[in-house]
């Protein structure tokens, strides 16, 4: 049953690997879908801050933002894992060394804004319940980019840490969005430091967006024993029966690189499949407020919104919650 549903994955993989057109726009479809992805995310959360923004009394000319202002948040929020991920390791970012990323991702963000300009953009509840495979196959790239710059590493103790891998891993494919929510990257009025999302988090599925790549992260070092402290687990009588390989002892790794790697897939998938649920379908739906009430919101003293973190997290969901926090 598990190599069934991994075998579409794994082609899906390969293909995402491959570039959207050999001469005309020779970028990754990962690369390429994960800003798509990014891109309608910021500009939904984006707008929702306006609108707040507006009906507390602001005007028009207070709450435009420029070309390059908007651009930067729009990469903090698709790079910031990327960024923090590095800093961490005293590695200098890919995105710093090449103009490619730059031409890929700018170009899809305003292709996108151009796009929103003739056609009204999906809602968040679509895009989270239809496109949950999307973002694994997305964050699986980062998750493993992240796995990667440990395992070839030029420290020697740093490519000897598990830890390191799944702490790298997990901040590469959610540091984006933890980024851009605290800098406040889309609030109109101007960017603000707040407090990190996840440290406000209260219930579980809130954390989607760093137990997903966690968890995927794990998996993937015990089925392809990436470090030798897996070595054990991989070899326990209940585990190799739970992964289709049988004897007591396994002298090589339980999955091949591919499979692997379409198991991370199906993981963050299946992770944000359930919270796109929880969210979307089985929370309750709250009461429109009063008049009064909104008045009293609006009345109120200035916070700093607290969300989860994306990318291409599903952060659609978070723009819900994000514009709702967001209180003058």
């Amino acid at each position: 049953m598990l190599s069934n549903a991994l075998t579409p994955l794994a082609a899906l993989n390969a293909h995402m690997m491959t570039p959207v057109h050999p001469t005309a726009y020779p970028f990754p479809w990962a690369t390429t879908l994960h800003a798509l992805r990014v891109s309608l995310a910021y500009r939904g959360i984006c707008k929702g801050f306006k609108a707040r923004r507006r009906a507390q009394g602001k005007k028009d000319d207070e709450l435009q933002v420029g070309m390059l202002r908007e651009a930067a948040g729009f990469l903090v929020m698709a790079w910031g894992g990327s960024f923090l991920s590095n800093y961490i390791l005293t590695q200098i970012p890919g995105q710093l060394i090449s103009v490619q990323p730059w031409l890929n991702y700018l170009s899809v963000h305003y292709a996108v804004g151009f796009l929103l300009t003739l056609f009204p953009a999906p809602s968040a509840r679509l895009l989270d319940l239809c496109l949950p495979v999307l973002d694994g196959a997305t964050r699986t790239a980062a998750t493993l980019g992240g796995i990667n710059l440990v395992l070839n590493h030029v420290n020697p103790a740093v490519r000897s840490s598990w830890l390191l891998q799944v702490l790298i891993a997990t901040i590469s494919a959610s540091g984006g969005g933890i980024s851009a929510f605290t800098l406040n990257v889309f609030d109109p009025v101007g960017w603000s430091f707040s407090t990190p999302p996840f440290l406000t988090f209260s219930r579980l599925v809130e954390f989607t967006d760093i137990l997903a790549p966690m968890i995927a992260a794990l998996a993937f070092g015990v089925v392809t024993q990436s470090h030798p402290a897996y070595t054990n687990l991989v070899q326990s009588s209940s585990l190799t029966s739970l992964l289709g390989v049988h004897g007591a002892k396994m002298s090589a790794p339980a999955f091949s690189p591919d499979r692997a790697r379409a198991l991370v897939t199906l993981i963050i998938a299946t992770c944000f499949w359930a919270k796109a649920m929880v969210t979307h379908l089985l929370a309750p739906v709250t009461p429109p407020a009063s008049a009064s009430t909104s008045v009293k919101k609006i009345a109120a003293p200035a916070r700093s919104s607290g969300s989860r973190a994306s990318t291409p997290s599903t952060p659609s969901t978070r723009s819900r919650k994000a514009a709702n926090k967001v209180e003058a």
